[in-house]
């Protein structure tokens, strides 16, 4: 048997970018061709399109990467340098998912209904969650709310960025997207280690 010339990471990465170039409709022979395999190699390694498009706008790669970042111990030295850090990764992280997501809507692909506990969108959550608790169980900072409400209002703020841009296709925000992630880390923070008032 040959061995493969292309790992399939590299193939999910060109059928990911003819995807969002193209659209959904993009046929497999524009694929393979990108690829530089036959549609049969495609089919034999991927199953069918819906597959194929699935894995590659899913995000295999990439969510587990980003889940294992959330999920470090917290640096209880630089616990906002930490928290800048994880932001990067999330606001990157939203800026490839969201076009995808939206691809695989317009190729009528539907995520699971009801996401497991282990699927990475709530991993990822659960994780900024648990840090977030740690902060204050430990006294690193004051605030008192839920943190669950925390680190939704964090990841809902990264998120919409790139909502904005890819779906609503909103051309007219002025900040680069380093200073935008600074900015609500810098607000997230202030609101972490703000007291709250009796």
């Amino acid at each position: 048997m040959r061995p493969k010339t292309i790992s399939d990471e590299e193939i999910l990465e060109i059928v990911r970018s003819c995807v969002l170039n193209e659209g959904p409709a993009v046929s497999t022979q524009i694929i393979a061709d990108q690829v530089g395999v036959s549609q049969a190699t495609l089919f034999k390694r991927f199953g069918n399109k819906v597959h194929l498009i699935s894995r590659a706008l899913l995000l295999g790669v990439e969510a587990p990467n980003l889940v294992r970042a959330l999920e470090a111990d917290v640096d209880r030295d630089k616990p906002k340098e930490q928290l800048l850090e994880m932001a990067i990764k999330l606001h990157a992280f939203f800026e490839k998912m969201v076009p995808c997501w939206s691809a695989l809507r317009s190729a009528g692909i539907e995520p699971p209904e009801n996401l497991p506990k282990e699927a990475p969108p709530v991993r990822a959550r659960l994780a900024l969650e648990n840090w977030i608790r740690t902060l204050q169980e430990e006294g690193i900072v004051q605030a008192q709310e839920n943190p669950e409400t925390l680190s939704i209002a964090l990841i809902g703020a990264l998120q919409t960025r790139s909502f904005r841009r890819h779906i609503i296709r909103d051309i007219y925000m002025t900040q680069s997207d380093e200073e935008y992630v600074k900015e609500i880390v810098a607000f997230a923070w202030r609101a972490l280690s703000k007291k709250e008032e009796p």
